[in-house]
């Protein structure tokens, strides 16, 4: 008689339990869906990815009699470093036998959600690299005394956007990224469309709303007195490969090891002139 154990059904396993990490990282990750993902371009044997980026070209006025100018066209790179980011987590046989919870499907959700935390932090490391090129991309925060983001600090990013980033603010993809201590404040300005008017339509976790172009995102990843406008395009992201969950035994603890990895990186683009670091002081 045939039987089926663990080894014919293990492939599955390990399918449902990478499925339940994959959408713990697109549940968790806040920033993830805000920049630009380029993972599709991202392979084996490759240790960074570059994103290539040309200057713009200016035109002129055709003087008469008068030659134009040629215009030079420069090409760099971006390059996105891959980094190999791992969490991992031993139960012992006695505490999951004792156990009123599923630990191991608690263990494995949290693996997931732990790699996601990283993967937003490996991105929001990277929005915080604004120009600081003239004119400066690293600003203050126009209310010296108690820092309270007013909407002179918001009509300045996107003042700093549209003329040195080039964001036309045509296509919904501009996001303004506030601590919940700038929350308050945020609700207080009459300019703010508050996310009800969206009705059942979901922009990000954390949305409360739009102003002057930029989706609000309340993310508790800032400090309190940080603020970050920024383009989709701001920061590009790349996963190198999929979530891997590997299950090992420890037999000398009597405990399964889980450990949950994955290979990826994130860049800032465009010399960071599509975002904006707006804090007390820099």
């Amino acid at each position: 008689m045939a039987q089926i154990g663990v080894t014919e059904v293990n492939a599955v396993r390990q399918s449902v339990v990478a499925g339940v990490i994959q959408q713990a990282l697109a549940e968790k990750a806040q920033l993830l869906p805000l920049v630009t993902d380029y993972s599709a371009a991202a392979g084996e044997g490759m240790k960074e990815l570059s994103i290539p980026r040309r200057d713009l070209f200016t035109a002129e006025v055709k003087g008469e009699n008068s030659a134009l100018s040629d215009q030079e066209m420069t090409f760099s790179n971006d390059t996105i470093v891959f980094s190999h980011i791992a969490s991992k987590a031993s139960i012992e046989d006695f505490a999951k036998i004792q156990s009123a919870v599923d630990v191991p499907s608690e263990v494995v959700k949290e693996i997931g959600e732990s790699l996601a935390r990283k993967v937003d932090a490996l991105i929001l490391e990277q929005l915080k690299l604004a120009s600081s090129a003239t004119p400066d991309h690293l600003v203050n925060f126009s209310d010296a005394v108690n820092y309270d983001i007013a909407l002179s600090d918001i009509t300045n990013a996107r003042k700093l956007l549209r003329s040195n980033g080039k964001v036309m603010f045509d296509d919904e993809q501009a996001y303004l990224l506030v601590s919940p201590e700038q929350e308050e404040f945020m609700l207080q300005l009459s300019n703010l469309i508050d996310a009800s008017k969206y009705g059942e339509q979901v922009v990000a976790r954390g949305f409360i709303g739009s102003v002057m172009g930029f989706k609000v995102i309340v993310s508790d990843l800032l400090s309190d007195f940080e603020t970050i406008a920024f383009h989709k395009s701001a920061v590009g992201f790349a996963a190198q490969s999929n979530f891997k969950l590997e299950q090992d035994r420890d037999l000398s603890n009597l405990a399964d090891i889980y450990a949950g990895s994955m290979s990826c990186g994130a860049k800032v683009l465009q010399a960071g002139k599509r975002n904006v670091f707006i804090k007390s002081t820099h």
